[in-house]
């Protein structure tokens, strides 16, 4: 049987791995220009769309680990034994849709 994993345990497991996504992507953009020319036309038009990946990839991995330490910033507002609650019915969100959609201010009916 999968046993659960403790939401903030999660969260702090999707931010570590998000944050060192990052790493690797912007270390990866700042040594795009120590590599040498690509004299292979195909080779370079290759790298020219693996670097497109990456510059989109950037942006999008900052904003997801925002939305995650948003996420545990309401986790650490919360009391012993409270849970974080939909915005617009007042119930406990479901912590395996937080784990999805950290972000959510919604439970998933009223989503």
């Amino acid at each position: 049987m999968k046993r659960e994993v403790p939401l903030r345990k999660q969260l702090e497991a999707q931010l570590e791995t998000l944050e060192q996504r990052l790493v690797r992507l912007e270390d990866h953009q700042r040594n795009r220009h120590d590599r040498g020319p690509t004299l292979d036309s195909d080779d370079h038009a290759i790298e020219l769309e693996n670097e497109e990946v990456v510059e989109a990839l950037i942006p999008k991995t900052m904003d997801e680990i925002t939305l995650l330490r948003r996420a545990l910033t309401r986790l650490d507002a919360l009391l012993p034994g409270e849970s974080i609650t939909c915005d617009r019915c007042d119930k406990p969100i479901d912590p395996r849709r937080l784990a999805l959609v950290p972000e959510t201010r919604f439970c998933a009916r009223c989503a």
